[in-house]
């Protein structure tokens, strides 16, 4: 067993489940957790942190993590769900409730659009995301007292250059992180073909993505949705494959993947395994309804269980 902790959003998801894909002008029938046909609960737990945590929890790890939790009832809900899941709640920081809520739509291949529906016209992605992060402060101190062997970087809180001095303790960042001039503490960055396109870092990924982080990057992991990805260092460039699955939720596949990468790299693995690692699990979370519910033992199997000589 490993000890994790990971820097990432947690919230309530509402997914609606679609009856065709979107399209612009399309007229389409969605139904939520309410409707009698669906055994989905009205609202669900969601965010980056809370889907790998629950991965690595399940794969038998001790998991803490570090995010902005809301002082309402929904907030206390949030809470209760992630200690049933056996993830330790000890690093949440209160924060003020942001109107508004989070809407999963969900098309019939599984694929996933995010929609943050709020009210307030001047509260652009940037504003909520300070206001999400504002109490959530790193206190280096305090992750020391835990002792992680290793990190997720989903949201870089403020204070995240202290993580630095965690030299040994391997970290995993997702990448890019928006507009960032500090260099993030990680030995691994993984990021999505789109997202790199979108930021213009496509050409020369690993000499961009060296940069971010200082010179300490080992590898980037550059995922391609559902088919894969390539792994790419300072000497060579792999691809990997995803396992086909079929597909019912995408949603959180791709903090499963990168939960699978980390517990590949702490048992051992070298970056292509961790990378094929990671696919396994983001395509398993990809073929289930949910991203951080209960599941039955070793649903995510360890790296170090699966290449365990059997008995």
């Amino acid at each position: 067993m490993s000890r994790f902790l990971i820097f990432g959003s947690i919230g309530w998801d509402r997914p609606i489940w679609l009856d065709q894909p979107l399209s612009s002008g399309a007229r389409l029938l969605g139904f939520s957790g309410s409707d009698h046909t669906s055994n989905l609960p009205e609202g669900r737990l969601g965010g980056a942190a809370s889907n790998g945590a629950a991965c690595l929890v399940n794969a038998g790890h001790q998991v803490a993590v570090w995010s902005a939790l809301r002082t309402d009832e929904v907030g206390q809900d949030i809470k209760n769900r992630l200690i049933d899941l056996g993830i330790d709640v000890s690093f949440l920081h209160a924060m003020e409730p942001v109107g508004g809520e989070t809407i999963i739509l969900i098309e019939p291949d599984g694929e996933r659009t995010i929609l943050f529906q709020h009210g307030d016209p001047n509260l652009d992605r940037t504003l909520r995301r300070v206001l999400k992060q504002q109490t959530a402060r790193i206190d280096l101190s305090k992750i020391k007292s835990f002792n992680p062997d290793g990190m997720i970087l989903r949201s870089l809180f403020h204070g995240f250059e202290q993580l630095a001095h965690l030299h040994q303790v391997s970290t995993v960042a997702h990448w890019p992180q928006g507009a960032q001039t500090s260099i993030i503490p990680a030995d691994v960055l993984i990021g999505s073909r789109d997202d790199l396109v979108t930021a213009q870092l496509l050409d020369h990924p690993f000499a961009h993505a060296a940069k971010a982080c200082g010179g300490r990057l080992k590898g980037l992991i550059i995922t391609n949705g559902k088919t894969g990805g390539e792994v790419i260092t300072e000497q060579r460039r792999i691809a990997f494959v995803s396992p086909s699955v079929k597909q019912i939720d995408a949603t959180g596949a791709g903090d499963a993947f990168a939960a699978g990468v980390l517990d590949a790299l702490i048992a051992g693995a070298d970056l292509v395994e961790a990378a094929q690692h990671g696919a396994t699990w983001g395509s398993t979370s990809a073929s289930l309804i949910g991203s951080a519910e209960p599941r039955a033992e070793d649903t995510f199997r360890s790296w170090h269980r699966t290449t365990a000589p059997a008995d």
